[in-house]
């Protein structure tokens, strides 16, 4: 599938725009996180698009309906990810996820900023719920964009 088809999604003889499949984006440094959470998430109806990096997903130019992101990853961390997507003026609703315990004043704060966070483990309907919800906050009307 191209990087067109994930972000047109799936119509069905004139359905509406907010009929289509989700697309998340999921961005880890470890294959096997970003497999499974993949994997989850295609089983759960989503559309998903995986990257190993931070640079790699700024590079695609999607626009996910939700962002799966890594905080700890070499390189370009989580919290430069929601900078540079920052100061685009990007606002995409964002699940970091992360194994800290601490985790909260090297986030980036700002009126476009639109995330939470998900501390590891978790369990698969957690997950799930945390995607549809950020999902329903991006996509409502009163979401600050």
């Amino acid at each position: 599938m191209s990087i067109s088809e994930l972000r047109v999604g799936v119509h069905r003889g004139g359905a509406e725009l907010s009929d289509r499949r989700k697309l998340v984006a999921v961005v880890d440094d470890d294959e096997s996180v970003r497999t499974s959470l993949s994997r989850l998430l295609r089983a759960a109806g989503y559309v998903v698009a995986a990257f190993a990096g931070g640079g790699e997903f700024l590079r695609s130019a999607l626009t996910p309906d939700c962002l799966l992101l890594d905080l700890d990853m070499p390189q370009m961390n989580g919290t430069d990810v929601l900078g540079h997507l920052e100061g685009r003026g990007i606002s995409i609703p964002t699940l970091v996820i992360t194994g800290s315990v601490k985790v909260g004043s090297e986030l980036p704060v700002g009126s476009a900023r639109s995330y939470s966070v998900l501390r590891k483990p978790f369990d698969d309907q957690a997950l799930l719920d945390a995607v549809a919800a950020a999902i329903r906050r991006g996509s409502s009307p009163d979401d600050g964009t």
